[in-house]
């Protein structure tokens, strides 16, 4: 009987360190491009594109084109598609 009592209390003594790590929230990144703001142009014809107040914050695109593989997250790309003409889709970089 002692024998499982200290086997009890071995066992009680290993699951106490035994804790799950505190959960920790991360802040959503600040947005830096207007991707939100543009998304209005989704499924809107490319000559909807308003012109840009500073075009090295814009990257127009269709979606078949070559474009650098630079990422600038203050950047918004736009692209549409080259047969329809249609914005398909807005993000960041």
């Amino acid at each position: 009987m002692r024998r499982w009592a200290v086997l009890a209390g071995c066992a009680l003594w290993m699951l106490a360190g035994c804790r799950s790590a505190p959960t920790v929230t991360a802040k959503a990144a600040p947005q830096l491009c207007e991707a939100k703001s543009l998304a209005w142009l989704v499924g809107k014809p490319r000559t909807a594109i308003p012109v840009a107040i500073d075009p090295s914050k814009w990257r127009v695109s269709c979606t078949s084109c070559p474009a650098a593989g630079d990422v600038r997250p203050d950047r918004s790309n736009i692209l549409f598609d080259a047969r329809t003409g249609t914005v398909v889709s807005v993000t960041c970089g």
